[in-house]
């Protein structure tokens, strides 16, 4: 009979392990080849789905530029003091893009940015979080800003991930901006001209901005005086400089005054125009500061600020209009005495009406003054509540009056408490967006708020 010496025992056990070890390390090059990767997760988290597929081949050419800090913190805080695991968030998401690459037949390009990584991806518009290390800045302590997150470029659009802290969500978030990619692409071919408006106030105001950040100074001694009375340096810097700044910053003015035409085709366009008129005020009252002969540095640093502020709206503003074509709009019903938040293009004295009725009676035409005065003042409160809550917060919001059929491009409707009944077309109008996937948010009663006996307090 034949044995088995310890020797060759030894040798077979460790040719055994060898071979398990060589397949092992072959099934793993075939998985990065085929990327078939075996998913055992109930919610299949690493199997893309068809629909993901198709996005990313759907697309001639993406470049996908990834941002993830070199020395991410192993734990963040959350709520409540809370703290979260984010060990292997960054693997993750380099693998999920790694698996949309695959599928994308050669389409997708993926770039991971080596150097200066939070500053870039700041300036990309990324959303950086931070950890429990901090680290002494410009004489203030600071906790560090970590980035990871990845910008989109199709042709000349642009999407971002802000933000990849959570991995059961990123296949959702890629493909909905590959979606997205491609919508705003094709819809922003019938808004050339809006555009281009906006992007011109946007480039003027940013070189404003930077000519005006370059003549800052920090004045010295620092400390508390500085912050009473400092400013004195930037003030004298910016009267030297003057015709140098008024120069860059006169671009402003131009670039809004042409845009001006084009506000009536685009909301977003008149919120960036609005926020431009503004800008070109505080820099034309600079300007007149800085011309007497002693100008009073604390009026002159709060008007720098507040460029820096309006600029700051600007910026925004014109990320909203960029973002805009092929953006889903939230409608709001009215006509049945529903707040509606839009200014009403129906007077609600007809002015040829006022004038017979005031031409006799000198009452009656201070009583239709008045009656059109608190009209105004209901129309701007409306305007503004349109555009703080909704416009510069990146929503579009239609009107839908009683009766009009609902655009395809909304996908909200808003019924914020009628007093008068439905008409038969506007209950129509509405079981019809339901049936279409879309949503309506239906309020009954609306709130009334009164005030009784207000003394003043002593």
């Amino acid at each position: 009979m034949a044995t088995i010496s310890g020797r060759s025992a030894r040798t077979n056990v460790l040719v055994g392990i060898v071979s398990t070890l060589g397949i092992l390390v072959l099934l793993n090059i075939l998985c990065v080849w085929l990327f078939g990767r075996l998913d055992l997760t109930d919610n299949k988290r690493y199997t893309l789905s068809e629909v993901s597929k198709a996005a990313v081949r759907d697309l001639d050419q993406v470049d996908v530029q990834v941002f993830i800090s070199k020395d991410l913190p192993p734990t963040i805080q959350q709520g409540y003091g809370q703290e979260r695991d984010i060990r292997g968030v960054d693997r993750e998401l380099l693998d999920k893009l790694d698996e949309y690459q695959s599928y994308s037949n050669g389409k997708m390009r993926i770039t991971v940015v080596q150097d200066d990584v939070e500053e870039k991806a700041e300036k990309a518009k990324l959303d950086l979080f931070t950890g429990k290390k901090a680290e002494f800045a410009e004489g203030r302590l600071e906790f560090k800003k970590y980035a990871l997150g990845a910008t989109f470029q199709y042709r000349n659009q642009m999407e971002v991930l802000p933000l990849a802290l959570e991995p059961e969500y990123l296949e959702f978030e890629i493909t909905k901006i590959l979606l997205r990619l491609k919508e705003k692409y094709e819809k922003s071919a019938g808004m050339k001209d809006v555009l281009e408006a906006g992007k011109a106030i946007a480039e003027a105001a940013k070189s404003c901005n930077d000519k005006l950040n370059s003549f800052k100074k920090e004045d010295a001694g620092g400390g508390l005086s500085a912050l009473v009375g400092g400013g004195g340096d930037t003030v004298a810097a910016l009267r030297a400089g003057r015709t140098e700044w008024k120069k860059a910053c006169d671009q402003v003015a131009g670039a809004v005054e042409a845009a001006k035409q084009k506000t009536a085709k685009d909301e977003n366009l008149a919120q960036l125009v609005s926020d431009g008129v503004a800008y070109v005020e505080a820099v034309d009252e600079l300007s007149r500061q800085l011309d007497t002969t002693e100008a009073r540095t604390r009026e002159v640093m709060a008007l720098v600020d507040r460029l820096s502020s309006l600029y700051s709206l600007v910026d925004r503003d014109h990320d909203n209009l960029k973002n805009s074509p092929g953006r889903k709009a939230i409608g709001f019903l009215c006509g049945h005495r529903e707040f509606c938040p839009f200014a009403d293009d129906k007077p609600l004295i007809r002015p040829e009406i006022a004038g017979l009725l005031g031409q006799k009676n000198p009452l009656v035409q201070q009583f239709v003054a008045q009656a059109k005065q608190i009209e105004d003042q209901i129309n701007m409160i409306n305007e503004q509540i349109k555009r703080g809550l909704f416009t510069r917060r990146g929503l579009s919001v239609k009107r839908i009056n009683a009766g009009e059929d609902i655009p395809d491009d909304v996908q909200v409707l808003v019924v914020y408490s009628p007093e008068r009944p439905l008409s038969d077309r506007a209950l129509y109008n509405i079981v019809h967006l339901l049936l279409s996937g879309g949503s309506v948010i239906y309020f009954l009663s609306n709130w009334d708020v009164a005030v009784y006996n207000i003394r003043k307090g002593g």
